[in-house]
């Protein structure tokens, strides 16, 4: 597995913000549905999704429930500050991708 040092994206001055997983505070980079900049050229979903490092988190739950992936307050591009992580998707550099649905509190 090829793993660069990433950890430069998730800095306070960067592109990331602060969130908590399943309780745990991590590190995150939004993308909203559309938008591009997270998967490179002409990747785009029509789901919204976090970027982060792949060790923090692992593949499937540890207890089989949905995670829950929270952000301290809504901006213009989320609207919802509560999402259930659907799938993990580790890229093999180091990073993963949530996708996310909007959580069952705020539908």
């Amino acid at each position: 597995m090829y793993l660069e040092d990433r950890s430069v994206y998730f800095d306070d001055d960067d592109w990331a913000e602060d969130a908590v997983l399943d309780g745990v505070p991590v590190r995150v980079i939004y993308g909203a549905p559309g938008d591009t900049g997270l998967g490179g050229p002409g990747m785009s979903t029509d789901r919204p999704r976090a970027l982060i490092q792949a060790e923090s988190v692992t593949p499937e739950p540890a207890s089989g429930d949905d995670r829950v992936l929270e952000f301290a307050c809504v901006t213009a591009a989320r609207a919802t500050q509560r999402w259930r992580v659907r799938q993990v998707l580790p890229d093999g550099t180091g990073m993963a991708t949530l996708i996310l649905v909007a959580h069952e509190s705020q539908a």
